[in-house]
């Protein structure tokens, strides 16, 4: 699998990286990285104040220094080094249907869900009571 991920990685020139992974790719051109990456939010969207200061960034510390202190989410795995986040969508409702997504249990249930969708209403799903 990482050998054709390193493939596509050529082919596309997009860099393909792990999120809780406790084995080295690199051989594979494949890097250790974050789903929910503080850093990276840091460095994009560094303009916004409250954005930096949930993520403790912004105060530099006693040598000058940056100090980053955004919380790892505790309900995730040893290896993830993904900040605490909250997801803002629901399961079993993206059509995309791709196949290692954690949202989609069942693609019929996604479908059935997508075409009683109602384009026009404030919120993308129908919530059944």
């Amino acid at each position: 699998m990482a050998q054709g991920l390193q493939q596509l990685q050529r082919e596309t020139g997009l860099q393909v990286s792990s999120c809780s992974e406790r084995i080295d790719l690199q051989a594979y051109g494949i890097t250790h990285n974050r789903c929910v990456d503080d850093a990276l939010m840091a460095e994009l969207f560094a303009h916004d104040k409250a954005l930096m200061q949930a993520l403790g960034r912004g105060q530099d510390d006693l040598f000058g220094m940056d100090s980053a202190s955004a919380p790892k989410d505790p309900g995730q795995r040893k290896e993830c080094g993904c900040i605490v986040s909250k997801d803002i969508g629901s399961y079993n409702t993206c059509p995309h249907l791709c196949t290692y997504c954690y949202a989609n249990a069942s693609p019929e249930t996604v479908l059935k869900k997508f075409a009683r969708r109602d384009p026009m209403a404030e919120c993308m799903i129908e919530y059944e009571a």
